[in-house]
């Protein structure tokens, strides 16, 4: 009799440990469902800070809606945030107040660590997965892909304008300093840093524009022409031009 209840006592146990191993409740390795409130708060923690990021080359996203969260016990803690997004060129501008330009929102899932020491990293960001299993492809699926052509924002105008307005920012003497009196559209691309790629209406000058410069003013007796201007911005902050040419006809936007 004894030997029986024991044994039975046993089967509850066992097929208590298997339905919670089943809902990933307690079980390391199991993804299971997380208070998105929290982990927004997580990522917040870091989100502004570049060490935090790594590999260092990853997106930077501006996250404006938080659909849902995840969280696994590993050696620490896993978390994964599903966002609606848009990407930004450094870390200081993935704050809580960020927005993004109409349009240019995509679904990403962004993955958190926080180790056994309480150290939080960004360990990975990429584009979120419909529910329906259909993978989503775009060229900023993976680094090193570029964006398809977009309307250009003010803060990718502040980028363009602090590079080339000074001499120093010109990878060659021999490239045109070009006064821009009109943005058609940019494209960009994430590497250890960001590669914008502008093209633009505008004439070119012997110096760079100032930056406060009213390019349509002073290109108003000058020859204009549509260039396209690609400017790399440093994790470190740094803008660089390294390349102007002319276009032959103009990128539809998407």
């Amino acid at each position: 009799m004894k030997s029986f209840f024991t044994l039975s006592l046993a089967c509850i146990a066992a097929v208590a440990m298997a339905s919670n191993y089943h809902r990933g409740a307690g079980v390391p390795g199991g993804w299971t469902p997380a208070n998105v409130d929290d982990v927004k708060m997580v990522y917040f923690s870091v989100s502004e800070t570049e060490t935090s990021y790594t590999p260092a080359t990853m997106l930077r996203l501006c996250a404006t809606e938080f659909t849902s969260a995840e969280m696994q016990v590993v050696n620490g803690i896993n978390y994964k945030l599903h966002v609606q997004a848009c990407t930004v060129s450094s870390a200081k501008d993935a704050t809580p107040t960020c927005s993004c330009p109409s349009g240019t929102s995509k679904a990403y899932a962004i993955n958190l660590l926080k180790d056994p020491n309480e150290v939080t990293k960004v360990s990975n960001i990429e584009l979120d997965t419909p529910a329906d299993g259909t993978p989503t492809t775009t060229p900023e699926t993976k680094i090193g892909g570029a964006s398809a052509p977009r309307p250009v924002t003010e803060d990718d105008k502040a980028i363009f304008t602090r590079a080339t307005s000074d001499e120093a920012n010109y990878a060659s003497s021999q490239l045109a300093r070009v006064c821009a009196s009109e943005f058609i559209s940019v494209s960009t691309q994430v590497v250890a840093g960001m590669n914008y790629k502008f093209t633009v209406m505008g004439c070119a000058l012997e110096t760079p524009p100032p930056a406060t410069a009213d390019c349509k003013t002073t290109c108003a007796f000058k020859p204009v022409a549509t260039y396209e201007i690609k400017v790399f911005a440093g994790l470190d902050k740094t803008v660089r031009v390294v390349d102007v040419s002319y276009v032959v006809g103009l990128p539809a936007l998407l």
